[in-house]
Parts: structure tokens; sequence; C-alpha cells
């Protein structure tokens, strides 16, 4: 699932670049700030995260890619959870809040070649702590 986000979400970050509003900027923002809040907290933010990719996906204007990243909710929320447990254990967690933050600078800045790496890294450094996971604790 983590590679297929990679494609589809590092595309609509580079369309949320050069597509978003004022709107669509505030809600991106608003969703960062309650991962924020949540981090702080030490919870694991798992629907705050999925709100923000879901903002992403929404400035870009296209239907079909909102629709793709809605149906992931089911797999997202759970794993976004292990990862957070994960990340909060071993101390990661400011690491995943600025990959986000990363992401929301490049679609403020309507940098678009930028908004895709920063997703693009962001989904590869999730799938690089899902497998740190899997060999912590199911012993892969």
């Amino acid at each position: 699932l983590l590679e297929v986000r990679q494609g589809l979400e590092s595309q609509g970050a580079y369309l949320a670049g050069c597509r978003r509003t004022d709107t669509d900027l505030e809600k991106l923002k608003k969703a960062f700030e309650k991962m924020e809040k949540a981090y702080a907290r030490h919870e694991t933010a798992a629907e705050e995260d999925f709100e923000f990719h879901l903002a992403v996906a929404g400035a870009a204007y296209n239907k079909t890619l909102l629709k793709t990243v809605k149906l992931f909710s089911n797999s997202f929320i759970p794993g976004a959870q292990y990862l957070r447990e994960n990340s909060i254990k071993t101390g990661k967690s400011s690491t995943v809040l600025s990959e986000h933050f990363e992401i929301y600078q490049s679609i403020k800045h309507r940098d678009q070649e930028k908004a895709e790496k920063a997703m693009r890294n962001h989904l590869g450094k999730a799938k690089e702590r899902y497998f740190e996971y899997l060999k912590i604790n199911k012993g892969v």
C-alpha cells in the first residue's frame, strides 16, 4: 500500500502545489496543527495524519485521486497507528512531523517539484519505518 500511495500521493502533492487555494492551504495548516497537538500529547495522530493526506489530495483537484486516497482509509489509519506507536517509542515523532511540515511548506509556496519530492520522501521513510517496526515487533 505504501508503494502505491507513494506514486499517487506524490503526484497529488505536485498538483496541490500548483492548484491549491487559500482555503485548501488553511485546511492543510489545520490538519498539520492537529497532528502537532496530538504528538505533543504523545498520541499516535493516525486520524490527524489521514486528514492531512486527504487535504493534500483535495487540494490537487483531481476527483479520482481524492476517491482513491479515501479508499485507503481502512488500511491507512490502523497502519499509521502502528507506525506512530513505534515512532513514539523510538523518539522519531518529530521526524514524522517535520516530513509533513516540509510537504505543507512546499505546497504553501507553490513549489510543485519540492512538494512531490517531499511526499515521495515522507512515504519512502514511512515504508522504512514500517519494515523497522516489523523487525522489532514481528521478528521479520
